[in-house]
């Protein structure tokens, strides 16, 4: 019963599960991208697919299929589209075909019967999901949990607005859970040197590969510099005295940035950039305040991960004369969503965060929590109308902690991606036994 994984997270713990497998006498594969890739697989067989794609002179897929592949949303795909402005070009369209192709042979070779992958808007990932589908093969999609540091998700149908969690407020009336957890602490055999090491040798491999052209189509530019900001912004970072310097109006509306060129505002909304839903909550709050004679200001802060690196300049300046409006490049984000009225998200994790405060939240994306009593489902049109909906209608916060305790407890497994352990790694090869049992 073979098993298939794809890109793993920066980490050995693909790697660790297909070595338990294999105790278990179930053959492991991996699909690798770029030389960092082998690295992250160096106990499981591995296969070049990128090697492959490129030795193979011509695809075999007929224009209906190739029409499906194109049509199948997915990061790579969006950010030609929102951010550089083009279309997939010949070669690129070229290379999903033959991963297709290829992929489908692999299976059908080695009897495939599961697939295992990290994230599921990369194009590998997309175009794998579309082929297991038409194959009738069951698969696990694994991403950072929701509730940080120590949660996975685990999905056998997506992450994010693609989960399998349910949208049925019903589902949630009577739930009762007793196997709760601490997700605040990190139970782990990997110490952080250890961690970072492993991260600075998957960047080398991966910038190797780059300069040697063995690396496939990459969804990101992957820099260590990039990752070691965003651990910094995460865990390290305090923000005290900017907390004490800011001054938060007594009523207000919060609307936080999500990072530009994330999937979860690629490919789960429509808006091309911030600016575009920064207009637009604009418009809208602006639109509520005069329809009700209410005066409520509205915060916008930037997301730590593009802090120095998106420039808003252009856009602070439209509005510098206007003293309803706050741009914050930084604070603590508790404290803004704590002191609010209302958060406004396209689908930020900051949405959930609301939620355990309690707080009335309005979706502009494509968000799984957007349940109806959970969160507000809205868009450019209904926007000023939904604002004073939400405003007006009472928490329902029993239903809302339900909720919150099934994503916690019950939807996300205890572990960490990065610092994990041989308990939590056992578990994991479980749930995947009982899965292709």
């Amino acid at each position: 019963m073979p098993i298939l994984f794809l890109q793993s997270p920066y980490s050995f713990l693909f790697n660790e599960i297909g070595k338990k497998l294999k105790n278990e006498d179930i053959n492991s594969y991996a699909l690798t991208f770029n030389p960092g890739d082998k690295y992250l697989y160096k106990d499981i067989d591995y296969i070049d697919i990128h090697k492959k794609i490129n030795n193979m002179k011509y695809s075999q897929i007929n224009s209906n299929k190739q029409n499906e592949i194109l049509n199948i949303d997915n990061y790579y795909k969006k950010k030609k589209e929102k951010i550089l402005n083009e279309e997939l070009t010949k070669r690129e369209k070229e290379y999903f075909y033959k991963y297709v192709e290829i992929l489908e042979k692999i299976i059908k070779e080695k009897d495939i019967k599961f697939l295992v992958m990290q994230n599921d808007t990369r194009w590998q990932h997309s175009l794998a999901i579309y082929v297991a589908d038409k194959m009738n093969i069951n698969y696990y999609v694994f991403e950072l949990g929701l509730f940080r540091p120590n949660t996975i998700t685990i999905d056998p149908q997506g992450v994010n607005y693609n989960n399998s969690v349910p949208i049925d407020k019903e589902f949630y009336r009577n739930i009762s859970i007793d196997n709760k957890f601490d997700y605040s602490k990190t139970n782990s055999d990997i110490s952080e040197f250890d961690r970072n090491i492993i991260v600075t040798k998957y960047m080398i491999y991966y910038r190797i590969g780059e300069l040697l052209g063995k690396n496939s189509l990459e969804n990101k530019t992957i820099r260590l510099k990039d990752y070691f900001s965003r651990f910094y912004n995460t865990y390290l970072k305090k923000s005290k005295k900017e907390d004490n310097s800011i001054q938060l109006p007594p009523n207000y509306i919060f609307a936080p940035f999500q990072v530009v060129n994330d999937s979860q505002t690629l490919v789960h909304s429509d808006f091309n950039n911030m600016i575009e839903f920064a207009e637009t909550v604009i418009e809208g709050v602006k639109e509520y305040n005069s329809n009700n004679d209410d005066n409520l200001a509205l915060i916008f802060k930037e997301h730590p991960m593009d802090v120095g690196k998106v420039n808003y300049d252009d856009f602070y300046e439209k509005y510098k004369n206007d003293d309803s409006i706050i741009f914050l490049k930084q604070g603590n984000t508790n404290k803004i969503i704590e002191k609010s009225n209302l958060v406004i998200t396209i689908n930020s994790t900051v949405g959930i965060e609301a939620l355990e405060m309690h707080k009335k939240v309005i979706c502009l994306g494509r968000a799984f929590y957007a349940i109806k009593d959970i969160a507000k489902k809205s868009n450019q049109i209904t926007l000023a109308n939904d604002i004073g909906e939400i405003l007006n209608k009472e928490i329902d916060t029993d239903l809302i902690d339900n909720f919150l305790d099934y994503l916690k407890y019950e939807y996300q497994i205890e572990g960490n991606e990065y610092y994990y352990n041989e308990k939590q790694v056992k578990k994991i090869t479980d749930m995947i036994l009982e899965k292709i049992s």
